[in-house]
C-alpha cells in the first residue's frame, strides 16, 4: 500500500504530469478520490484471497464451528476498516514530496514507529499506521476504534483536499 501510494504521486511529478493533469476537465480532489479507490481495490484483492485461503485451510484441516464464516468476515472487515487511515495518510504524505524516496522513507518510518507503539496504550493505538495491527476483540474499545477510524478518514480526506486546493494556487 505504501509503495503504491508513493508511486501514484511520484508519477504526477515526473515529466510535468501534474501540469498536464491540471488541464484535464477533472478536479484534483476527484483524482485523489480515484487514487484512494484504486488503492482500496488493490488492497482488497489480497485480503479476499487470504480470507478464502483461511476458510479453505481451516475447513480442510480442522472442523469448522458454527458461525466461523461470519467471524472470519467480521475480522477481515475490521482489519480492512483499520487499514483505511493508513492508505489515506500514505497518500497524504506522498502528496507533499516530489521524490518517491522521501515519501516512501517517511511512510516506512511511520510503520516502524507503529510497530513499536501499537500495543502500548489505547490512544497510541489510534495512530493511523498502528491501526492496521489491531485485532477484533468484540469489546468496547473496538467500537471506539471504529469511530476513531471514521473520524481519521474524514479528517485526512479534508486535509488532502485542502492541500490540493492550496497547491493548485501556489504552483
Amino acid at each position: 500500500m505504501l509503495s503504491g501510494a508513493c508511486l501514484l504521486y511520484s508519477l504526477e511529478f515526473s515529466d510535468d504530469a501534474i501540469q498536464k493533469m491540471k488541464s484535464l476537465p477533472i478536479k484534483e480532489s476527484q483524482l485523489f478520490l480515484n487514487k484512494v479507490s484504486l488503492l482500496i481495490c488493490l488492497s482488497l484483492i489480497p485480503l479476499i484471497l487470504e480470507m478464502i485461503a483461511m476458510f479453505v485451510g481451516v475447513g480442510y484441516w480442522f472442523e469448522l464451528y458454527e458461525g466461523f464464516g461470519l467471524d472470519l468476515v467480521q475480522n477481515f472487515g475490521f482489519f480492512f476498516l483499520m487499514t483505511l487511515p493508513t492508505i489515506l495518510l500514505a497518500l497524504l504524505v506522498a502528496t507533499f514530496f516530489e521524490s518517491v524516496w522521501v515519501s516512501l522513507g517517511i511512510n516506512v518510518t511511520a510503520v516502524f514507529l507503529a510497530i513499536m507503539i501499537y500495543n502500548k496504550s489505547f490512544s497510541l493505538s489510534l495512530f493511523p499506521f498502528a491501526l492496521a495491527f489491531q485485532r477484533l476483540h468484540h469489546t468496547n474499545q473496538d467500537s471506539q476504534r471504529i469511530i476513531a477510524v471514521l473520524v481519521e478518514v474524514v479528517v485526512i480526506t479534508i486535509g488532502e483536499v485542502l492541500f490540493l486546493k492550496t497547491r493548485r494556487h501556489f504552483a
